[in-house]
């Protein structure tokens, strides 16, 4: 055990070590979060995205397809259009969920899930996008302003019609605006 002379000067020690005053500690400093950081430094790059390429009509592409790619670790698949952007992202339990509830005879599609009116919501329409030069914060404020989002999308200027640049999950921005 430390005498009580050792735990006071150890006491002293952490005090000024870690001084924290109101309004001044880490906890209050803007320019130490994530959220004021550019994008661009966080998001998951193109290249390093687990999508599935859309090389064939929506029709044709059975979901058990895109159900393949979701591996360990993989719950959601951007499906990207031939110049590279968004036509979709889907969540694996979505894709569980659909084929699960078909009836039909013939395998689901793409097409067959994208024309649900409650998954179309869900793949298409809760979807944030923001510009490379956004903060991760304004990823933040888009997802947040997005119904049902769970994930932005990166693009030169923010535009849906534009090629991917990047993506950010809600995991991704739930780890970087905590502190």
């Amino acid at each position: 055990m430390f005498s009580k002379q050792a735990a006071d000067k150890l006491e002293e020690v952490f005090a000024n070590l870690f001084q924290v005053s109101r309004q001044a500690g880490d906890h209050q400093r803007a320019d130490k979060l994530s959220v004021n950081d550019p994008v661009k430094n966080k998001m998951i790059p193109l290249a390093k995205m687990t999508a599935f390429k859309l090389m064939a009509a929506e029709e044709q592409i059975k979901l058990l397809d895109i159900l393949a790619i979701c591996g360990p670790g993989i719950t959601r698949v951007p499906v990207l259009g031939d110049t590279d952007t968004l036509r979709y992202l889907i969540h694996r339990s979505m894709l569980n969920e659909f084929i699960a509830g078909w009836k039909d005879p013939s395998p689901p599609t793409l097409k067959d899930l994208a024309d649900d009116a409650a998954f179309r919501t869900l793949i298409y329409d809760a979807i944030a996008f923001v510009s490379r030069s956004a903060t991760v914060g304004d990823a933040k404020a888009a997802m947040d302003s997005t119904a049902k989002c769970q994930d932005v999308i990166v693009t030169e200027s923010g535009k849906r019609d534009e090629p991917v640049i990047g993506w950010l999950t809600n995991i991704d921005i739930g780890r970087l605006a905590s502190i």
